[in-house]
């Protein structure tokens, strides 16, 4: 009739050659953990029903190890080692200075750039004052001043 043994080897073969093809999403792979379970089954001379078990059995495991491995690794990747672009600014400290056109508007130089500066706290700053960068909120810094 047919050889079970030369079919789950050619589905291992093209799983992994689907897996290729769709990198990263390593549902291919978990078939073709499956189909090499279901291929030692057929070398120990298990049935038919026992092989298809196996092969849901072997996908569902390799599923699952993938599940467990993505979930660890997205949290390793939430929290950087370094920060950069607006994330770098928060924690620094800097210096008010206050605009030439209105006396309500205060303006600080991070880097060499000119931002405009709000205390967190409605609290009035002074030219000269040293705070601490808090947030960013669109073109503005937020500020809080240090006591």
């Amino acid at each position: 009739m047919y050889d079970s043994t030369l079919i789950w080897f050619g589905l291992i073969f093209l799983f992994l050659f689907l897996e290729m093809g769709h990198p990263g999403l390593l549902y291919f792979l978990s078939f073709s953990c499956g189909a090499l379970c279901s291929f030692v089954a057929t070398l120990y001379g298990a049935g038919v029903p026992s092989q298809l078990l196996l092969f849901i059995a072997g996908t569902c495991g390799a599923l699952l190890v993938v599940h467990f491995l993505i979930n660890t690794k997205k949290n390793q990747l939430q929290t950087p080692s370094h920060r950069s672009n607006l994330d770098a600014l928060i924690g620094k400290k800097i210096v008010v200075l206050q605009s030439e056109h209105d006396a309500n508007v205060w303006q600080a130089r991070v880097s060499g750039q000119l931002w405009l500066v709000r205390c967190v706290h409605d609290e009035q700053l002074t030219p000269g004052q040293i705070v601490v960068i808090v947030d960013v909120q669109g073109c503005h810094l937020r500020v809080d001043s240090i006591k």
